[in-house]
């Protein structure tokens, strides 16, 4: 697996202050766009975030290099979390 396997959305549509969830296999992932950064939670429940315990986001700027930071990270807490 490459860190291309997450398939988000595209930089603009997160410009225009649209949130994003997703998951893969025990990971689940938010994205909400807040000013000039993202913020990532993650969390590994079976539950939807509004009823998981999620810790402290992550922050990245709100840029392409931004969201394939994301990507990349994403990456590796499914790497750990399949091992």
């Amino acid at each position: 697996m490459k860190p291309v396997d997450f398939e988000l959305r595209p930089l603009i549509y997160f410009q225009n202050n649209n949130t994003f969830l997703g998951s893969k296999g025990k990971l689940r992932f938010k994205i909400v766009p807040d000013g000039e950064f993202f913020h990532l939670y993650t969390w590994t429940s079976g539950l939807c975030f509004e009823k998981s315990e999620v810790g402290d986001p992550c922050d990245f700027p709100l840029t392409q290099q931004g969201l394939d930071a994301i990507r990349d990270h994403l990456f590796h807490l499914d790497q750990e979390l399949s091992s």
